[in-house]
């Protein structure tokens, strides 16, 4: 970069005396914008008349860096201009210009080879004198970046007129600065946003590749509002001189020249976290100086705003200084005292966002008091109400005494029952006393069984009821579904429950796989709610039309579309409450789901946040549930990232309402868990698994049925990194979980049946993989068509039937399978891909090469699209694909071109640090069976 200075400024005015670090800061921040506009922000800039000679000499350096007057600069410079478009060796053709900046120029290009659609943004680099090490580097650097935040290397080289180039991903998508202004997202969207940047900084540095020039013009958020980052130009290995930065983002140690490692990085994070929450970088605008940056940086954070608008606006005092200690702990001035990867930061930022304690504000009591009002805000307030409550009830004691003795007679039949009330909640509690249970813990099930043995201690019969109903509710929602029921069957002939324990005993029912019977129930239910009413019907009765929402739920397992659709249109059209339309919603969306229209059910769910939101200040468990809901929705469409956001919405919305450890909250776990799986990062998984799976046993018992989804979630992660027998065990335990919580025929039983035949096919085990399998037919059949468990059955009998040599028997099944699988949305997801894969091998097994070849092709590009580019599965689509190629080739004698691209396949597989992988020594055993060339 110094080359660059110098040759540009020996054809400007003698520059003694002048700010030269204020001049190189305007100049490389106007080559960052579009060459149209530039002169202009300058001037805008540099308007005070003290800057003029500054003025002069960045608008001399521009017009020599763009005219091309400097003899170095020429011959680069002159080759941009050319009106033609660029011709890119190999097989990418140029349509049109994108843009520039201030060292490159940026066209469109398509693929051109025939094998498959697919569009670029190439890069030709503006390289100077002295920079062809660094473009080098560049390449060197991206070719190593595999990750979904970051726009990947397709290719490179060196045009045939001299200008080298890169082709990249093609990124749809907003500069990061544009997208806040256009979208003006919350502090929790920033956030969530800023965590994903993180990782992807954090991705880098494990390649040992440091960015070093973080700024929001090199971040581009895509439709599915997921960060991609760009411009690696100006990365190299932490440690190297390279020089080039943007001031007002840079670290201290960059602003001194110095060596440059990870934490700079992370320093530049910090100055990025600051500008998403301010609007402005740290250490000022262009107009700063290198010492006046210094300057501020030592100066330390300045405390966040207290501002009317803008994402500071909701924010409590209490929460800004959070947000502060973690500024200030990335902000450090010595690397050393800042946050140890890009990694930890993402970490504390996601802390924040789940309201749990941050490591940079210490372990004070104080702090851990004031972190944990802020996370349970609803029982800190209700102690507050009680508290003034009391003290209004003195004061009115003592100026209304004579009324009140009037009033007692009628108030005393009104405190023995809230004494009963009182007395049974304290006997309640009592039992969480780890010295009345001998430092025993107690699980919320157990509390709620004994309590339901204690009411019948309680003399009114009424309260008695309602307590019942409670307890019954409590059991019902924490997986106890028995002893719910005990409960519920007890209270159906009280004429004040009866309505309320019809709809336990159908939730019941329903959670039981037993839908006919529910119906039946919920049916009830209704009428007694419409007898007690008066009338046939009870129009704007939000009981009646929630028992109307219930009942359409009941009717969408039996598979009754058209008919759950009848009650749900019913209650969104007539209700004008927005909560219970948002409900009516997120049921029509799970309809939606039903039909494999999942575009569809993601605008229902998208449409219920925007109801609940209405309706209900945040935090709520309803917004989170619309967020949980999208979530869900982009998963299995594949949209992982987008998915990814959502879930961490749910989450921070789930331990905002109910505290760190609920349900709800393991829940979530759970599906971020698995979309960790889906996505390829099955250590997040396994990791995530284990957090879900133990809270649920603290706070459920072990044996609570809801824990079948837990166990699985978490064997499939385990199988992932080949731990068999970890995996083996949890698969069973899930599986005695189901079968004693559900019918034979649910499809949770079908689907833990068909995860043993899974891993028992891995293993090589294929008479125990028949034996599942066995077990699973007659249920999977029985099963609607196009259910994903009976496609997941039917893409099992394939794989087993191939695996033991017969190949023309597994074709139905597999095809079978695909075909249920595209009817999912789009069919764009990796089962889609999956599916492709073992077809491509069942083509090869049958001597169809051709239809091998395609199935091949059509799971690489899936895969390359929906996973990350480091991810397994894309590695084995890509070296499957380049095998078949060769085989293709040997038989037409044309085996120069695809001997090659299978060697080069076979190299970068060896490379891999999982190379020693069950999953990889499965398929170099695959290849040695078909005769290829492998070591």
């Amino acid at each position: 970069m110094n080359d660059a200075r110098s040759g540009s400024r020996g054809y400007c005015a003698p520059g003694e005396g002048l700010d030269w670090d204020r001049v190189w800061t305007v100049f490389h921040d106007a080559l960052d914008r579009p060459r149209p506009g530039r002169v202009e922000w300058v001037r805008g800039v540099l308007s005070d008349p003290a800057s003029a000679r500054v003025l002069d000499e960045v608008l001399c350096m521009l017009g020599a860096h763009e005219q091309g007057d400097s003899p170095l600069d020429r011959p680069a410079l002159s080759l941009l201009q050319h009106s033609a478009p660029p011709v890119i060796p190999g097989a990418w053709n140029v349509t049109r210009r994108l843009g520039d900046g201030g060292m490159a120029e940026v066209h469109l290009a398509a693929r051109s080879d025939g094998d498959y659609e697919q569009l670029a943004a190439v890069k030709l680099i503006d390289v100077m004198p002295g920079d062809e090490q660094a473009f080098a580097a560049e390449r060197r650097a991206l070719a190593k970046l595999r990750h979904p935040h970051i726009a990947q290397l397709y290719d490179s080289g060196i045009c045939d007129d001299g200008r080298p180039f890169l082709v990249m991903e093609y990124v749809e998508g907003r500069r990061l600065d544009d997208w806040i202004a256009e979208r003006n997202p919350s502090i929790g969207e920033r956030l969530a946003l800023f965590v994903l940047v993180c990782r992807a900084v954090h991705h880098a540095h494990r390649s040992l590749i440091v960015h070093r020039d973080l700024k929001p013009s090199n971040v581009l958020v895509t439709r599915d509002e997921a960060p991609k980052l760009i411009d690696f130009g100006i990365a190299g290995a932490p440690g190297d001189g390279v020089a080039r930065l943007t001031p007002a983002f840079a670290s201290p140690e960059q602003l001194r020249g110095e060596a440059v490692t990870t934490a700079s990085d992370v320093f530049a994070l910090g100055v990025l976290l600051h500008w998403l929450l301010t609007g402005a970088p740290m250490s000022g605008g262009t107009e700063a100086t290198v010492e006046q940056r210094l300057a501020r940086i030592d100066a330390g954070v300045q405390s966040l705003p207290r501002r009317k608008a803008g994402p500071l606006a909701p924010l409590g005092r209490f929460r800004r200084s959070e947000l502060n200690a973690i500024l200030s702990k990335a902000l450090q001035p010595e690397p050393e005292l800042r946050y140890a990867s890009a990694a930890a930061l993402a970490a504390e930022v996601e802390r924040w966002l789940q309201r749990r304690p941050l490591i940079a504000c210490g372990e004070g009591v104080g702090y851990r008091m004031r972190s944990a009002i802020a996370r349970h805000p609803a029982p800190f307030a209700v102690i507050g109400v009680a508290l003034m409550a009391l003290l209004a009830s003195i004061v009115l004691l003592a100026l209304q005494g004579r009324q009140l003795r009037d009033a007692l007679a009628l108030a005393q039949a009104q405190t023995q029952r809230a004494e009963q009330a009182a007395g049974f909640l304290a006997a309640l509690f009592t039992d969480t006393d780890p010295e009345q249970q001998s430092g025993r813990s107690v699980s919320a099930a157990d509390l709620l069984r004994k309590g339901a043995a204690r009411l019948e201690g309680i003399d009114d019969p009424a309260l008695r009821e309602q307590l019942q109903l409670v307890v019954a509710d409590a059991l019902l929602h924490t997986g106890e579904l028995q002893d719910a029921e005990t409960l519920f069957q007890a209270l159906r002939t009280h004429p004040a429950a009866q309505a309320r324990a019809l709809e336990g005993l159908a939730t019941v029912a329903q959670e039981q796989g037993k839908h006919a019977q529910a119906e039946q129930l919920q049916r009830a239910a209704l009428a007694s709610l419409q007898a007690s009413a008066g009338s046939p019907s009870v129009p704007g009765d939000a009981v009646a039309w929630r028992a109307h929402l219930k009942l359409a739920a009941i009717l969408q397992s039996l598979g009754r579309l058209d008919s759950a659709a009848v009650e749900l249109e019913g209650v969104s059209t007539q209700q004008a409450a927005p909560e219970l339309a948002a409900d009516a919603d997120i049921r029509l969306g799970a309809l939606a789901w039903g039909r494999g229209e999942l575009p569809t059910a993601e605008r229902y769910y998208r449409q219920a946040l925007d109801r609940y939101e209405d309706a209900f200040e945040a935090p709520h468990h309803q917004i989170a549930r619309a967020h949980y809901a999208i979530g869900t929705a982009l998963h299995r469409q594949g949209r992982h990232a987008g998915a990814r956001m959502e879930y961490a919405k749910a989450l921070q919305q789930r331990q905002a309402v109910y505290g760190e450890r609920h349900p709800r909250v393991a829940e979530t776990l759970e599906a971020m868990a698995a979309l960790a799986y889906d996505a390829g990062d099955a250590d997040r998984a396994i990791d995530l698994g284990r957090r879900a799976l133990d809270m649920k046993r603290e706070l459920l018992g072990g044996d609570s049925p809801t824990l079948g989804l837990s166990h699985t979630n978490l064997a499939l992660a385990l199988h992932e990194t080949g731990r068999f027998d970890e995996a083996e065990a949890h698969y069973r335990q899930a599986l005695s979980l189901n079968q004693r919580a559900f019918d034979s025929g649910h499809p949770g039983i079908v689907g833990s049946l068909g995860n043993l035949a899974l891993l028992a096919l891995d293993r090589g085990r294929h008479d125990d993989a028949r034996h599942w399998l066995d077990r699973a037919r007659p249920l999977a059949d029985a099963l609607p068509d196009g259910h994903r468990i009976r496609a997941y059955i039917n893409h099992l009998d394939g794989r087993a039937l191939l695996e033991v040599g017969r190949p023309a028997q597994a074709l139905q099944w597999l095809e079978s399978a695909l075909a249920a699988r595209r009817a999912q949305g789009d069919g764009r997801h990796p089962y889609v891909a999956d599916s492709h894969y073992w077809l491509a091998w069942q083509g090869l097994e049958v001597d169809d090469l051709a239809r091998a070849i395609t199935h091949a092709q059509a799971a690489l590009e899936l895969r390359a699209a929906l996973l990350d580019g480091d991810d397994w599965r894309v590695t084995q689509s890509r070296v499957q694909l380049a095998a078949l190629r060769w085989l293709a080739s040997r038989r037409s004698r044309h085996d120069g071109v695809s001997e090659e691209a299978l060697a080069a396949e076979l190299d970068a597989l060896s490379r891999r640090r999982d190379s020693e992988d069950w999953r990889v020594l499965a398929l170099l055993q695959r290849l040695r069976r078909h005769g290829m060339p492998v070591q």
